[in-house]
């Protein structure tokens, strides 16, 4: 899965996902921060990236008004901060935790990126294609 980690999360987890192995890249890097949430959906379909991102109020509708119109995405990754998610997908988030983080930034950044890889490579519940 093709990931582009939207701008409210730091440049650093798409940095270690790629150092993971995984294909991502951030908001940050291109279409670049401060761009239109439809700017960075369209920059993310072009080249077949989930969004990963905490907006579901302004990627919802833009992702159902594509598929309204017959048109499709690589999908988004909701995730969320709130104590309810990270208790549903405990072991999950538990296992992820336990990988080697340990080197990476903050603790909030090292929070970010557990709970994102947990999301995109457990399908642990967060993880939603519309």
């Amino acid at each position: 899965m093709k990931l582009l980690i939207d701008e409210m999360y730091p440049r650093v987890i798409a940095r270690e996902l790629r150092a993971r192995g995984h294909d991502a890249t951030s908001v940050h890097e291109a279409p670049g921060r401060g761009t239109l949430d439809e700017e960075v959906f369209d920059h993310a379909r072009s080249e077949g990236r989930a969004v990963v991102t905490e907006n579901v109020r302004d990627y919802r509708p833009l992702a159902e008004a594509l598929l309204a119109a017959g048109d499709g995405h690589a999908g988004l990754v909701f995730t969320t901060d709130k104590a309810l998610a990270a208790r549903r997908s405990r072991r999950s988030h538990h296992r992820v935790r336990q990988a080697a983080f340990h080197d990476v930034g903050t603790a909030a950044e090292r929070r970010n990126l557990a709970l994102i890889v947990g999301a995109a490579l457990s399908g642990c519940g967060q993880l939603r294609r519309t």
